[in-house]
């Protein structure tokens, strides 16, 4: 079940919107786990999480933009996808997901990294 809720949840979340508008949608999936376990909304959001063995919502789509970069500079130097995500990480910060990209890794202390090695 949780796979096919992540999976609606975090549709696009490699290239479009990354971490934005997340935090509404995991409030509603605490709400429901609150329901679920009998427990009032005053109760900690770490402990609901811990219990139902889930990681914030943030952190997934993190998690599955860094692994979708990672997996297209694996690709062959000629495949389409690969050339394009060069190009755009050659204009920087003028795209937002190469931008998203760069301050994710720098949140888990990779910003020294570059994204196209």
């Amino acid at each position: 079940m949780e796979a096919l809720v992540d999976s609606v949840l975090l549709y696009g979340a490699e290239v479009c919107g990354c971490c934005r508008q997340l935090q509404e949608v995991e409030q509603v999936q605490l709400r429901g786990y609150r329901v679920f376990l009998g427990v009032n909304r005053l109760h900690p959001k770490t402990s609901l999480q811990m219990e139902m063995d889930m990681l914030p919502l943030e952190w997934a789509a993190k998690k599955r933009s860094m692994a979708f970069w990672f997996r297209i500079m694996r690709m062959e130097e000629s495949r389409l996808l690969r050339l394009v995500a060069l190009e755009a990480a050659e204009l920087g910060r003028k795209v937002k997901w190469i931008e998203d990209l760069h301050s994710n890794l720098a949140e888990i202390g990779w910003d020294n990294v570059d994204p196209q090695d």
